[in-house]
């Protein structure tokens, strides 16, 4: 049967379904699908299509230990409780109807349509940004302060507002004391002379504050970029364009600003 080579969004019936893993040793779902409609993105309505195969990888554990959105969405997309990976391997109760996304993917110069994404078959296939709640926000800015405090400072202290000087009242009682006449001149000018003001002495330059150090960023991007499931090729090309774009090794002195380049680029192919 034809396999898929364009890029968009799709469901149909799961033909197979079984658990690998990846060069990196991380559990990972291998999914046999079979296309049979496709989402029209401008008409925002499902239209039938040719049937069409693909077969995808999609890894369930990160480099930190936990589970990836892939985990999470095969427990959407299956209704698997996440008890056991045999189970998603061999329950046969499990859904056989699922929704999945077909994107490019550039590797060694060679574009290739490879399966992206999984969901529930009547999910809805718009495309919209994730957003965490409030409560989620809250604990990554805590558990990332380090990171946000040598790109700019941290969290602002709110200020308390400074309550307005009540205005000062004359005492009627006291006499005011008359300004001081000012002394005989000679030649247009006081007799009292004037000690010429001292040039002030520039201050020196503070030294460069340093960020983030290389290896503090490199600990935090290689757990996320394994997360992703991308291959060590992929994981050191997305640091090494990061680097090249903020003027190299040598230029780098908060290494805090390629690594947000390096989080941005992982989120944009994982998306």
């Amino acid at each position: 049967m034809q396999q898929i080579n364009v890029a968009g969004t799709f469901r149909g019936e799961v033909l197979d379904r079984g658990i690998g893993t990846s060069t990196n040793g991380y559990p990972q779902l291998v999914l046999q699908v079979r296309a049979e409609e496709q989402y029209d993105e401008d008409a925002k309505v499902w239209s039938t299509c040719e049937p069409m195969e693909t077969t995808g990888y999609l890894t369930l554990v990160g480099g930190s230990g936990k589970a990836t959105r892939s985990a999470q969405q095969a427990m959407k997309a299956f209704g698997w409780d996440g008890a056991t990976w045999s189970d998603l391997q061999t329950k046969e109760d499990l859904a056989d109807h699922v929704q999945f996304r077909m994107k490019e993917d550039t590797y060694n110069d060679r574009v290739s349509i490879k399966l992206d994404w999984i969901d529930a078959y009547d999910a809805n296939p718009s495309r919209s940004v994730g957003k965490l709640d409030p409560g989620a926000l809250k604990a990554l800015d805590s558990k990332w302060a380090g990171a946000l405090k040598a790109i700019g400072g941290g969290p602002k202290p709110k200020s308390a507002p400074v309550a307005p000087k009540a205005p000062v009242q004359a005492d009627p009682t006291t006499t005011p004391t008359p300004a001081p006449t000012p002394g005989p001149t000679v030649g247009g000018t006081s007799d009292t002379p004037t000690k010429p003001a001292r040039p002030s002495k520039p201050k020196p330059l503070a030294p460069a504050v340093t960020g983030m150090t290389k290896d503090e960023a490199w600990a935090q991007y290689q757990p996320a970029a394994e997360a992703t499931g991308k291959t060590e090729k992929e994981i050191s090309n997305i640091w090494t364009d990061a680097v090249r774009a903020c003027g190299g090794d040598a230029a780098v002195t908060d290494w805090s600003v390629p690594l947000a380049r390096m989080m941005d680029a992982l989120k944009t192919t994982e998306e």
